[in-house]
């Protein structure tokens, strides 16, 4: 018997595509794109109109695709039409795209002017471009603009032998680069110390390299001598990176952080919460190395982003649910009951609704727990979604909590029982990313040996705490440590 073959046809994958895109587009973004289509300089004489109605009555009525229409007026050439209207769609984006970004508008025009020798426009539309740009918060969108627009002007000048007016823009230029790009070195000698913690490493990594062979020490001598804040921005990521490659030398990461706090109000939204992350990943690797007061650190970096709404990235609508959860988490690890209460009852509105329920149950969960009340707990978790529903974070944090509550209400069937579902769970769900499924199942072994010890049927008790330092990432570590201790003293 031959083989079938399974793979799409060119046509609905096609189709797919357009129908994908055309879902995302808003009632009044679609009257834009009936017009855009119609426009002879796009269509080219041809009409799509009824192509059109077609897909979105698919769309409309939630039908799946079955083929070619029955309407002669598209059947005769669907395979066609439906490929230029999805070429045609794709420009539509890119002209809604480009109509909100008027600097990237005007580098475009500038790059025309200078090829078609229009001089005078060009010198008036590039300082004008130079003045936009400079209003913009320190940022990728700044860098990019700005490197556009100054290799266009040197370009310029050069081709018109104004040789003496091109040493400042010139030396501008390449200071101005230089300084991103070892802002840019520095983010990714960050990126790959984390990825180095969490064992993933490659043979041969340029960045760190390049790293390597930079007498940084006397470069950014240099550099912490010059003003401006292209300077000042690099000196902070030097001082981030530095704190990574040496965690427990504190000094540098709050060198850093006093100099982000002079260069807060001049940075984008997206820096921001870059350099948020950051901050808050080096409190994270000293608060798990024992360092306590770093949770107060991190306490306090959470309520800046409150303050300033940087929580999220720029096409994120809602609060991050994995954020939601740690700012809870922290706030219940530092008995903050009052606050954690107040920012669930504030910021659970803004999480996507699809899995907002089962994320408030488990907030209000940790925070009963907080407070002691392990019969509220275990209440407030029996209505949560079962495996098949839940996130794995929901599901594990559940579990985790019911395995904390049975113990502290000596429920130790249940937490036996509650074990081996969480073991299989962990071992049968293969998109649990590595170092969360660490995290947990690290909590399970050393919870078994607890609960092991405390119902008598092994005692291990006196070799707990050692296991605890020598591990790096467990769930729920300061809870494990506070009833390790209690068992000593008994």
């Amino acid at each position: 018997m031959a083989k079938m073959n399974h793979r799409k046809s060119p046509l609905k994958t096609t189709h797919s595509k357009l129908e994908s895109l055309l879902k995302v587009l808003k009632e009044s973004e679609l009257k834009e794109f009936r017009k855009f289509i119609n426009s002879p300089v796009y269509s080219k004489g041809r009409s799509y109109d009824a192509i059109l109605k077609h897909y979105l009555k698919i769309i409309k009525s939630k039908r799946k695709y079955t083929g070619a229409p029955a309407h002669s007026q598209v059947s005769r050439s669907m395979k066609n039409r439906t490929s230029e209207l999805y070429k045609l769609a794709e420009e539509f984006l890119i002209f809604v795209s480009l109509r909100k970004k008027e600097i990237e508008k005007d580098i475009l025009l500038l790059e025309e002017m200078n090829e078609r020798k229009l001089n005078r426009g060009f010198k008036n539309k590039i300082r004008q471009t130079e003045r936009q740009i400079n209003s913009l918060s320190i940022g990728d969108e700044k860098f990019q603009q700005h490197f556009a627009a100054a290799k266009l002007n040197i370009s310029f000048l050069k081709e018109n032998l104004s040789f003496e007016k091109i040493y400042a823009p010139y030396h501008e230029f390449t200071t101005n680069f230089v300084c991103v790009f070892l802002t840019n070195l520095f983010d990714f000698g960050i990126e790959f110390i984390q990825q180095e913690m969490a064992n993933k490493k490659y043979e041969f990594n340029i960045a760190k390299e390049l790293i390597s062979k930079i007498n940084l020490e006397e470069l950014m001598k240099f550099v912490e001598s010059m003003e401006g804040k292209l300077f000042r921005l690099t000196a902070m990521s030097y001082y981030f990176y530095k704190a990574f490659e040496n965690p427990s030398d504190e000094k540098n990461y709050f060198k850093a952080r006093k100099i982000f706090e002079k260069l807060r109000g001049s940075l984008s939204a997206e820096m921001l919460l870059s350099n948020y992350n950051t901050m808050t990943n080096y409190c994270i690797i000293r608060q798990n190395q024992g360092e306590k007061k770093f949770l107060e650190e991190i306490f306090e970096v959470y309520n800046e982003r409150l303050k300033l709404g940087i929580y999220s990235g720029d096409n994120e609508k809602a609060f991050p649910a994995g954020t939601f959860r740690n700012y809870v988490m922290l706030g219940t690890m530092m008995k903050k009951t009052a606050w954690t209460n107040e920012f669930i009852r504030r910021y659970s509105k803004e999480l996507s609704p699809e899995n907002r329920d089962d994320a408030v149950k488990i907030s209000y969960s940790r925070l009963e727990f907080a407070n002691r009340n392990y019969e509220k707990v275990l209440k407030n978790l029996k209505d949560l979604k079962d495996s098949k529903g839940a996130t794995y974070l929901h599901y594990c944090d559940c579990s985790v909590l019911k395995l904390c509550s049975y113990y502290e209400t000596e429920m130790l069937d249940e937490a036996y029982s509650e074990i081996d579902k969480l073991r299989h769970y962990l071992k049968n769900h293969s998109e649990i990313p590595k170092i969360h499924k660490e995290y947990f199942v690290n909590f399970v072994r050393i919870y078994q040996r607890l609960l092991n010890s405390k119902s008598k049927f092994r005692k291990q008790g006196n070799d707990l705490m050692p296991l605890m330092e020598n591990t790096k990432h467990i769930s729920s570590r300061l809870w494990l440590e506070e009833k390790i201790l209690e068992l000593a003293e008994k």
